[in-house]
């Protein structure tokens, strides 16, 4: 059965690009339906606009790494034991993602794809602490990428 899972969208920016909420859930639920193999997983996931100084008083509070980043996820243990709605939350910066697809020449509708898929993994247990599985999430956002019309991040 196909996924459905609900994006609450927040946006605490302003005159800078991001994209409709409609391509945040294709993301999102593209990412739902690659990993969770024909389970049928209802939710929700907030994904939350920032600045720059939002995400890195985030970054600081919760990684203590003292600067702004592309996207940060916290994920609740409690929707797989407890079987809760809220998936997780995802805080991306507009200016962060837009900055790196210019300095990356790529468009911003691919890079904000790639940071959001990336972010949704993350809710979903994969990680990259170790080369064995940044191999594995990297293979991952490439073909839910390449499922979606974007190329492989990678290989730039």
């Amino acid at each position: 059965m196909k996924n459905s899972i609900k994006v609450d969208l927040q946006i605490a920016v302003k005159n800078i690009f991001y994209p409709k909420k409609k391509d945040f859930v294709l993301w999102v639920n593209s990412v739902c339906n690659s990993v969770c193999e024909g389970a049928d997983v209802r939710g929700e996931v907030c994904i939350r606009i920032v600045t720059s100084n939002e995400i890195q008083a985030l970054n600081k509070t919760y990684r203590n790494k003292n600067n702004a980043t592309n996207v940060l996820s916290f994920n609740y243990e409690s929707y797989k034991e407890e079987k809760k709605s809220l998936i997780g939350d995802i805080a991306i910066c507009a200016e962060v993602v837009n900055s790196e697809a210019i300095d990356k020449k790529i468009s911003p509708q691919a890079h904000w794809a790639h940071i959001v898929i990336h972010g949704v993994l993350h809710l979903f247990g994969y990680d990259h602490e170790n080369e064995a599985q940044a191999n594995i999430m990297e293979q991952k956002e490439a073909a839910i990428l390449h499922s979606l019309g974007f190329s492989d991040p990678y290989l730039c």
